[in-house]
Protein backbone atom coordinates (compact mmCIF):
# COMPACT_ATOMS: atom_id res chain seq x y z
CA UNK A 1 0.00 0.00 0.00
CA UNK A 2 1.06 3.52 -0.64
CA UNK A 3 0.60 6.68 1.11
CA UNK A 4 1.20 9.75 -1.20
CA UNK A 5 0.66 13.36 0.15
CA UNK A 6 1.55 17.18 0.35
CA UNK A 7 3.49 17.84 2.82
CA UNK A 8 1.07 19.12 6.21
CA UNK A 9 -1.80 17.19 4.68
CA UNK A 10 -1.58 14.62 7.05
CA UNK A 11 0.99 12.76 6.37
CA UNK A 12 2.44 11.62 9.99
CA UNK A 13 -1.72 11.54 11.28
CA UNK A 14 -2.72 8.96 9.01
CA UNK A 15 0.96 6.85 9.13
CA UNK A 16 0.35 6.56 13.14
CA UNK A 17 -3.23 5.48 12.75
CA UNK A 18 -1.62 2.55 10.18
CA UNK A 19 1.06 1.61 12.54
CA UNK A 20 -1.40 1.78 15.84
CA UNK A 21 -3.64 -1.07 13.72
CA UNK A 22 -0.37 -3.13 13.11
CA UNK A 23 0.69 -1.95 9.93
CA UNK A 24 4.28 -1.59 9.43
CA UNK A 25 5.44 1.61 7.77
CA UNK A 26 8.26 2.53 5.51
CA UNK A 27 9.06 6.21 4.73
CA UNK A 28 10.46 6.42 0.68
CA UNK A 29 14.10 6.65 2.12
CA UNK A 30 14.14 3.36 3.94
CA UNK A 31 12.84 1.43 0.65
CA UNK A 32 15.38 3.44 -1.21
CA UNK A 33 18.69 2.33 0.93
CA UNK A 34 17.20 -1.76 1.62
CA UNK A 35 16.87 -1.43 -2.48
CA UNK A 36 13.76 -3.52 -2.88
CA UNK A 37 9.95 -2.65 -2.52
CA UNK A 38 8.50 -4.65 0.39
CA UNK A 39 5.04 -6.15 -0.66
CA UNK A 40 3.70 -5.70 2.82
CA UNK A 41 3.23 -2.30 4.62
CA UNK A 42 2.32 1.07 4.18
CA UNK A 43 4.82 3.19 2.36
CA UNK A 44 5.00 6.75 2.84
CA UNK A 45 6.03 9.33 0.36
CA UNK A 46 5.36 12.70 0.21
CA UNK A 47 4.55 14.31 -3.78
CA UNK A 48 7.68 16.50 -4.32
CA UNK A 49 8.86 16.07 -7.67
CA UNK A 50 11.92 14.27 -6.21
CA UNK A 51 9.41 11.55 -5.15
CA UNK A 52 7.57 11.12 -7.78
CA UNK A 53 9.35 8.45 -9.94
CA UNK A 54 9.23 6.20 -7.40
CA UNK A 55 5.57 6.47 -6.48
CA UNK A 56 4.37 5.72 -10.25
CA UNK A 57 6.79 3.01 -11.17
CA UNK A 58 4.99 0.93 -7.87
CA UNK A 59 1.18 2.66 -7.39
CA UNK A 60 -0.44 0.47 -10.06
CA UNK A 61 0.40 -2.51 -8.18
CA UNK A 62 -0.87 -1.14 -4.94
CA UNK A 63 -3.60 0.52 -3.32
CA UNK A 64 -3.21 4.26 -3.15
CA UNK A 65 -3.72 6.61 0.39
CA UNK A 66 -3.85 10.01 -0.44
CA UNK A 67 -4.31 12.21 2.75
CA UNK A 68 -6.43 15.24 2.12
CA UNK A 69 -6.52 18.62 4.09
CA UNK A 70 -7.78 21.83 3.17
CA UNK A 71 -5.24 23.65 1.03
CA UNK A 72 -5.80 26.79 3.16
CA UNK A 73 -5.17 24.97 6.08
CA UNK A 74 -1.53 23.61 4.69
CA UNK A 75 -0.48 27.18 3.15
CA UNK A 76 -1.30 27.80 6.78
CA UNK A 77 0.64 24.98 7.86
CA UNK A 78 3.75 25.86 5.34
CA UNK A 79 3.74 29.51 6.73
CA UNK A 80 3.95 28.13 10.15
CA UNK A 81 7.21 25.75 9.66
CA UNK A 82 8.84 28.45 7.84
CA UNK A 83 8.42 27.26 4.48
CA UNK A 84 7.73 29.59 1.27
CA UNK A 85 4.98 29.35 -0.54
CA UNK A 86 6.55 29.07 -3.77
CA UNK A 87 6.73 26.52 -6.70
CA UNK A 88 7.05 23.48 -4.60
CA UNK A 89 4.01 24.05 -2.99
CA UNK A 90 2.47 23.99 -6.31
CA UNK A 91 4.36 21.11 -7.94
CA UNK A 92 3.18 19.10 -4.78
CA UNK A 93 -0.58 19.53 -5.17
CA UNK A 94 -0.58 19.08 -8.79
CA UNK A 95 1.15 15.82 -8.10
CA UNK A 96 -1.29 14.42 -5.70
CA UNK A 97 -4.57 15.35 -7.85
CA UNK A 98 -2.23 14.04 -10.59
CA UNK A 99 -1.92 10.56 -9.08
CA UNK A 100 -5.91 10.58 -7.57
CA UNK A 101 -6.89 11.44 -11.65
CA UNK A 102 -4.73 8.74 -13.09
CA UNK A 103 -4.28 5.78 -10.41
CA UNK A 104 -8.13 6.66 -8.42
CA UNK A 105 -6.21 6.74 -5.16
CA UNK A 106 -8.42 6.59 -2.00
CA UNK A 107 -8.89 10.33 -0.79
CA UNK A 108 -8.20 10.11 3.49
CA UNK A 109 -9.60 13.30 4.49
CA UNK A 110 -7.87 14.89 8.04
CA UNK A 111 -10.92 18.02 8.42
CA UNK A 112 -14.11 16.65 6.81
CA UNK A 113 -17.30 14.91 7.99
CA UNK A 114 -16.74 12.30 6.37
CA UNK A 115 -13.09 11.59 7.54
CA UNK A 116 -14.45 8.12 9.97
CA UNK A 117 -16.10 6.89 6.74
CA UNK A 118 -13.22 7.25 4.25
CA UNK A 119 -11.08 6.04 7.24
CA UNK A 120 -13.49 2.46 7.42
CA UNK A 121 -13.48 2.14 3.73
CA UNK A 122 -9.77 2.59 3.56
CA UNK A 123 -9.61 -0.26 7.01
CA UNK A 124 -11.73 -2.65 4.48
CA UNK A 125 -8.73 -2.24 1.82
CA UNK A 126 -6.21 -2.71 4.36
CA UNK A 127 -7.79 -5.52 6.06
CA UNK A 128 -7.71 -4.05 9.28
CA UNK A 129 -10.17 -1.21 11.22
CA UNK A 130 -8.41 2.34 11.39
CA UNK A 131 -9.81 4.87 13.57
CA UNK A 132 -9.23 8.09 15.47
CA UNK A 133 -10.87 10.09 17.71
CA UNK A 134 -8.86 13.52 17.19
CA UNK A 135 -10.08 16.63 15.73
CA UNK A 136 -7.72 18.88 14.00
CA UNK A 137 -6.37 22.67 15.20
CA UNK A 138 -7.90 25.43 13.47
CA UNK A 139 -4.89 28.22 13.66
CA UNK A 140 -5.75 31.22 12.23
CA UNK A 141 -3.68 33.97 10.06
CA UNK A 142 -2.59 36.08 12.28
CA UNK A 143 -0.14 32.73 14.00
CA UNK A 144 1.84 33.13 11.02
CA UNK A 145 4.29 35.46 9.48
CA UNK A 146 4.28 34.71 5.38
CA UNK A 147 7.24 34.11 3.44
CA UNK A 148 7.00 33.73 -0.18
CA UNK A 149 3.06 33.93 -1.22
CA UNK A 150 0.04 34.70 1.03
CA UNK A 151 -2.51 31.88 1.36
CA UNK A 152 -5.10 34.29 -0.26
CA UNK A 153 -2.91 34.61 -3.16
CA UNK A 154 -1.90 30.41 -2.98
CA UNK A 155 -6.13 29.54 -3.08
CA UNK A 156 -6.26 31.78 -5.81
CA UNK A 157 -3.29 29.84 -7.77
CA UNK A 158 -4.77 26.43 -6.66
CA UNK A 159 -7.93 27.45 -7.78
CA UNK A 160 -7.13 27.67 -11.66
CA UNK A 161 -5.03 24.54 -11.44
CA UNK A 162 -5.95 21.00 -13.69
CA UNK A 163 -7.13 18.03 -11.41
CA UNK A 164 -8.28 20.75 -8.97
CA UNK A 165 -11.31 19.01 -8.73
CA UNK A 166 -14.07 20.24 -6.41
CA UNK A 167 -12.38 18.62 -2.94
CA UNK A 168 -12.64 21.84 -0.93
CA UNK A 169 -14.15 25.06 -1.72
CA UNK A 170 -11.21 27.79 -2.73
Amino acid sequence: MILASVRSTGTRFFTEIFRNAGIPCYKKEQITRQGTWLDKGLHVSHCEPMHMYHLITKVRDYPLFLPMRHPKRVAESWIKRGWAIDSMFFAEWYNLFWLHEKYDGHWLPIDTPDRDERLYEAGKIAGVELTTDWQPYEATETDFKPRGMTVDEAMKVLSVMPFNGSYYEL
